[in-house]
This record gives C-alpha cells, sequence and structure tokens, in this order.
C-alpha cells in the first residue's frame, strides 16, 4: 500500500477509545487493554494516559506500515496486562542463519580515529578517550602497526570490528569511517532469506571496495523475513551514486529474491527495494523515517480525537496540517523538508 493511500486508509478505519486506551484497525488490532491496567492508568495524571495512548497508536500505525501481511490480525481476546508493552517483539536468533550472514560479510572492520592515550598501564594496555568514552585496549590488538608504541599524550585509531548484533538483526559494518554530520539515508531490501547470504556477499563487497561508509543490517531469523522489509543499508546521501550502482548490479543479477512490497513512506527504486531519509528533526532518539511520519499521523488522529472531530475527512485535514506545519511535502514523504530528491529508481530492464 502507497502511503498517500495508506494515510486514507488509518483516516478511514482506525478506532480511539481513550477511555479504555483502545486503538485498532478494522484488520489490525493491538492486545486489549486489561481492566486492571485500565484502572491504574486512569489514576494516573493526564499528560501520563496522553503518552500511553500517543505511544499505542503509533505502535499499531508502525506496525501496519512496516510488517503489512506479516502483522496478523488479532483474533484472539488476548489481555494487555504489561504497562509498557509497546516494543516490537522479534524472534530469537538463528544461529545457524547468523553464521552463515557472518562468514559471508566480507568486512575486514576499520579504524576508528581521534583517541587520546591518557593512561599506559604497567601490563603495557592503554586507556584511550574520545568524546568522554574511556576504553582500555591492548596495542599489538587493537592498534594499526604504526602506532603500537604510542604513549600518554599521543592520538591513535582503535579497531572496530566488521559486525555487531542488535535486536533482531546481524550488522555488516562497512570498513570505512562514519563522516560527521552528514545526511543519512536507509535503503530497505525485502528479499527471502534464500536470498540474504548472496545479497550480504556482493553488497559488502561492492561497498568496502569503493570505500563507502555503510552499515547493513539483516534480520537475523528467517522467520521474520514476512513484512514489508528484511533488511536496510544505513549510508550518506552523498555516496548515493555509488551505492545505487552497486544496489543495481546486485539486484538485476537476484532479481528472484525480491518480494514486491516496501515499507510505507519509502520511494521505490525497483519491486521490493525503498528508500528514505533519515529525519532531520527526529521526535525520539533513533527514530527513523518512517516511525517519525507515523508519529506526525498519531499526533493528527489525538488532536482530531480530542477535538471529536474524527470523520476521514476531518482527519485528512489534520494529517495534512500537521505534515504542512513541519514541512513535508505528502507526495514525497522519504524526504526531508526542503532536502533534494537525487535518488533515480534502479535501470533494472
Amino acid at each position: 500500500m502507497e502511503g498517500l493511500e495508506l494515510i486514507h486508509d488509518i483516516a478511514t478505519h482506525i478506532k480511539i477509545q481513550s477511555a479504555d486506551f483502545l486503538v485498532n484497525h478494522k484488520i489490525y488490532q493491538l492486545p486489549e487493554v486489561s481492566a486492571e491496567l485500565v484502572k491504574q492508568l486512569q489514576k494516573l495524571p493526564k499528560s501520563i494516559q496522553e503518552k500511553y495512548l500517543n505511544s499505542h497508536l503509533k505502535k499499531l500505525l508502525y506496525d501496519i506500515s512496516h510488517e503489512g501481511n506479516h502483522l496478523k490480525p488479532q483474533k484472539s481476546t488476548k489481555i494487555l496486562d504489561d504497562p509498557i508493552g509497546l516494543e516490537n517483539t522479534h524472534e530469537e536468533v538463528d544461529w545457524e542463519f547468523c553464521t552463515t550472514l557472518h562468514h559471508n560479510n566480507q568486512g575486514q572492520g576499520s579504524f576508528f580515529p581521534n583517541f587520546q592515550v591518557i593512561r599506559k598501564d604497567s601490563d603495557g594496555s592503554l586507556a584511550v578517550q574520545n568524546l568522554g568514552v574511556i576504553l582500555n585496549i591492548e596495542p599489538k590488538r587493537h592498534l594499526p602497526s604504526e602506532q603500537q608504541l604510542a604513549d600518554v599524550g599521543d592520538t591513535v585509531a582503535i579497531a572496530m570490528p566488521s559486525h555487531q548484533l542488535r535486536l533482531g538483526y546481524y550488522v555488516a559494518v562497512g570498513n570505512a569511517i562514519s563522516p560527521p554530520g552528514k545526511q543519512a539515508i536507509l535503503l530497505y531490501y525485502n528479499f527471502s532469506p534464500e536470498g540474504a547470504f548472496t545479497i550480504m556477499k556482493k553488497l559488502t563487497t561492492g561497498l568496502n571496495e569503493l570505500g563507502v561508509f555503510f552499515n547493513f543490517l539483516v534480520r537475523y531469523n528467517p522467520v521474520d523475513y514476512g513484512g514489508h522489509y528484511s533488511a536496510f543499508l544505513r549510508f550518506y546521501k552523498e555516496e548515493y551514486a555509488q551505492v545505487a550502482q552497486v544496489s543495481e548490479n546486485i539486484y538485476r543479477n537476484n532479481q528472484s529474491y525480491f518480494k514486491i512490497s516496501i515499507p510505507a513512506f519509502t520511494k521505490k527504486l525497483a519491486p521490493g527495494l525503498g528508500l528514505a531519509e533519515d529525519p532531520e528533526k527526529p521526535f525520539y532518539f533513533m527514530e527513523d523515517c518512517s516511525m517519525n511520519r507515523c508519529q506526525i499521523i498519531t499526533n493528527a488522529l489525538l488532536e482530531a480525537h480530542q477535538k471529536n472531530n474524527e470523520s476521514p475527512q476531518a482527519r485528512m485535514k489534520y494529517i495534512i496540517k500537521h505534515f504542512e506545519e513541519i514541512g513535508i511535502d505528502l507526495e514525497h514523504p522519504y524526504l526531508n523538508p526542503g532536502s533534494e530528491d537525487i535518488y533515480t529508481p534502479l535501470e533494472i530492464d
């Protein structure tokens, strides 16, 4: 479902019952809040009640826009007792799958610069500091060969691994160092589990050869490959041409692995490949474009609810107003205000 179509669907089918802290969609619903939790919430200040309802609604919108058909309609009468209960659940790590992803990650790691040596211990280890972060390191293990005799006061570069594990994802970290203050881009890939290993190998090889900074996050359990994306690449706008070149070659040679759908509020570069800019002014830390747009829609729907003006037409007016206030074009929701759309679709025919 495209961005505008999804927004119209949300404006038409979302129901909000603030007295019971209940939000649902014609098809998709969050678990019902238990009567006991409702009583507890009703005793809290109104501002906290509003934040709870806001988070509850945003989660539903984000699940619909990101998980799509993988988000199963609620058919049970499951009761929500957890006062938080808002985090997405992820399957456990499939270690065999994750290990194969790792073996196909062609990254070698990198050296992060500008750490200052602040202490040298008797065993030869060093304490280094950068931006208030202090690390204890072993020179032979963590420093390039030409810096392994560093002393207090020297500036060194610290070895960083080629991978990480984050909740739900194996992360391939590029060899290049992240430049400061750049516009970050997210490129979403919707491929099958069978394609994950090949794409990991080809993408990390191609981008590292070009010296592109990137993080490539791939779901580490094939059970989770059912929504609108299975992986996403974080890189910088200035390097879009190089990323597009590598992605186009990979896509053309592995097209059978790609599905059709992409997350809402992204630009379609090819079936199963969508792009969005990281928001310049997020509401919350580590908020991606889709979550940011869902928060805008949430704020608009709750304003309409508070003013008892909840017809689909009225809701659309509130949504348009909230997007306009921030400067986001609903026709191009993947762009930040004033950003130039340089993102040409891939040539795959």
